[in-house]
């Protein structure tokens, strides 16, 4: 099976032949399904994503109703999730972004949500390492959607751009330069044995220089040169 919607389309089918998966929660996935399905900024690889981690939520930790769970349900869920050692920090976030993406989806317009649901979205253990989100800010990137962003991309340079953006959380301008920074160059990196060590200048809270080491961007940085 590849990422395409045929073949999501049969994941979804397959669901609701595991007696895990409650017929009321199938409805309510199909129906999610059909909503991201429906929009134009989200791929069927992200679909895949969405289908296989509520496969094993529903498996593993899910064992209410999604239209009928409670905070207090959530606050459960969530700490079986955390405390399980079978999966890596990476994808127990992973699995809160999902379930947020849910209650997101189906309830678009936030001043038309449920108490319920509010309370949910708002909860702190629902946000990574329990700390309050700021509004302003979205979702970051997982490494599995990042990982997917590379695969996209047709040359080494897009590849890495990615990649380096990723690990070294700077900014675009960061990177590009702006009226008051030149762009980042070749000089300003530096090939150590075992790790590449960039120099640039952040502008996060006029922090001036930085210097950080790099692993994952090395062997991509050595092909695209």
């Amino acid at each position: 099976m590849g990422y395409n919607r045929t073949d999501n389309n049969e994941r979804l089918e397959k669901l609701k032949t595991y007696d895990y998966v409650s017929e009321r929660n199938y409805e309510l996935i199909a129906e999610f399904i059909r909503y991201l399905q429906a929009d134009n900024n989200v791929g069927e690889k992200r679909v895949y994503k969405y289908i296989t981690g509520f496969k094993t939520l529903f498996r593993k930790f899910i064992d209410v109703n999604l239209d009928e769970a409670e905070k207090d349900d959530f606050r459960r869920i969530i700490a079986r999730i955390q405390s399980s050692d079978e999966y890596a920090d990476w994808t127990k976030h992973d699995f809160k972004v999902y379930i947020k993406k849910y209650y997101r989806t189906k309830h678009e317009h936030e001043f038309d949500r449920s108490d319920r649901v509010k309370k949910i979205l708002d909860a702190n253990f629902m946000k990574r390492n329990g700390e309050p989100e700021n509004e302003k800010e979205t979702e970051a990137l997982t490494p599995s959607e990042v990982t997917d962003m590379m695969e996209e991309a047709n040359l080494v340079r897009d590849e890495l751009m990615v990649l380096f953006l990723f690990e070294t959380g700077a900014r675009i301008s960061e990177i590009l330069g702006n009226e008051k920074e030149e762009p980042l160059k070749i000089g300003d990196l530096t090939m150590k044995e075992r790790y590449l060590e960039v120099d640039f200048t952040t502008l996060k809270n006029d922090k001036g220089d930085r210097e950080q080491a790099l692993n994952r961007c090395m062997e991509l940085l050595q092909r695209w040169l």
